[in-house]
């Protein structure tokens, strides 16, 4: 028997495991104890699998926006709908996310993002959610635009304006569901932003 042998381990799991502990308590205040006690592997698999703990929370915050948050974009592409109820359901599934039964309250971008002022946030991590945050910008830019040309959006503001207005929507969102405001009076609040954007 080889002493001090790991066992194998499901390397998505720990990810998906990592990904909620840094979701939950944010980057400066997750150890690397914290990290090996929930992943279940000891340092030297972690730093095998993951490199160090800067790496596994960019690799966290990769799988958190592949499968939280890109997939609500669509939402607000789905074909044969008109633009106010694709409008409401983009921010209702965006709400529903941030207080989903078994995951923590909130957003892992805007939480991460808030971060930013502290002094423990990596570069790399900070770049990382800068550009991610630049590319949901720009998403919402071109989409905006889309609807002002194709006359769906009763709105004349600039596209750059709608897009940096949803994302504080969907940022106060966050914040407010992680202080236990209800969905029901988020819900009030989002039909009152679908009437003034749309």
């Amino acid at each position: 028997m080889t002493v001090g042998r790991q066992r194998s381990f499901d390397k998505e799991l720990a990810l998906e495991t990592a990904m909620h502990v840094f979701w939950q308590n944010g980057y400066t205040n997750t150890s690397l104890v914290d990290l090996t006690q929930v992943m279940g592997i000891n340092k030297p698999s972690l730093y095998a699998a993951f490199g160090n703990k800067e790496q596994l929370f960019i690799s966290a915050l990769e799988q958190y926006a592949q499968q939280y948050v890109l997939p609500t974009f669509d939402l607000l592409l789905t074909p044969n709908l008109p633009l106010e109820q694709r409008l409401r359901a983009y921010l209702k599934s965006v709400a529903r996310l941030f207080c989903q039964p078994g995951l923590p309250t909130g957003c892992l971008i805007v939480s991460s993002t808030c971060e930013f002022a502290g002094v423990g946030m990596p570069q790399t991590a900070h770049q990382f959610i800068s550009n991610f945050n630049e590319i949901a910008k720009q998403k919402l830019i071109d989409f905006f635009s889309m609807e002002q040309t194709e006359g769906n959006l009763k709105s004349k503001s600039p596209p750059l304006a709608l897009a940096l207005y949803l994302m504080s929507i969907n940022g106060g969102i966050a914040v407010l569901i992680r202080d236990g405001i209800p969905l029901a009076e988020l819900d009030t609040m989002i039909e009152h932003v679908v009437q003034t954007m749309y």
